[in-house]
C-alpha cells in the first residue's frame, strides 16, 4: 500500500504514462 507521502507526490505529478 502506498504511503501518504507517496500519494501526495503522485497527486502533485501527472499520472500519465
Amino acid at each position: 500500500m502506498p504511503t501518504v507521502k507517496q500519494l501526495i507526490r503522485n497527486a502533485r505529478q501527472p499520472i500519465r504514462n
